[in-house]
């Protein structure tokens, strides 16, 4: 008897989705699609690989053939049958709110009067900079480094001289969709 569609891994996932969770009674989804890539991690690091190159695949595919069972068409079945059966729940991170915002720069600012070495005061200041501008302009953590200094530079005295003094951020590329 040999297992040709991936039904051995599959016993291996199953007790996987039963652990218990944190949050709910059991595991999330993401957590047990990590055992899927250990065994075919495992699979590809033994005896199985062949390491011939696919010519055939598709562009978004693996671009080596695999003997691993997580790579067949029955497994992937599979997996999204879990998925759906588990669900996902999400816990969104908290919003930052104005009060927050305030609070942390009280904190900071603090923090800033008892430094004595400069570097230590100039981290202070990214930290608050970084928090105003990504609470300012509504952008996601991973957005917040986009910001263009050129950008800013570029209309600095512009924004400083204007009826209302303000900054203009400037951001490299697409964001926000």
């Amino acid at each position: 008897l040999k297992d040709r569609v991936g039904m051995t891994s599959a016993v291996y996932v199953l007790p996987a989705s039963r652990r218990a969770g944190q949050y709910v009674r059991n595991v999330q989804y993401e957590t047990v699609r990590k055992s899927a890539t250990w065994i075919g991690n495992m699979y590809e690091a033994g005896a199985a690989y062949t390491g011939a190159p696919t010519t055939d695949a598709p562009p978004t595919a693996e671009p080596f053939e695999s003997a691993s069972p997580t790579r067949r068409k029955w497994f992937a079945r599979f997996l999204r049958g879990v998925k759906l059966r588990m669900g996902q729940v999400r816990y969104q991170n908290e919003p930052l709110t104005s009060e927050m915002v305030l609070a942390l720069d009280q904190l900071i600012t603090a923090e800033w009067h008892r430094a004595t070495d400069e570097r230590e005061r100039e981290r202070l200041e990214e930290l608050m900079c970084y928090v105003l501008i990504g609470f300012g302009a509504s952008l996601r953590g991973e957005e917040v480094p986009l910001v263009s200094l050129r950008g800013m530079l570029y209309f600095w005295k512009e924004t400083a001289r204007a009826g209302e003094p303000h900054i203009m951020i400037t951001l490299y590329g697409r964001f926000k969709g």
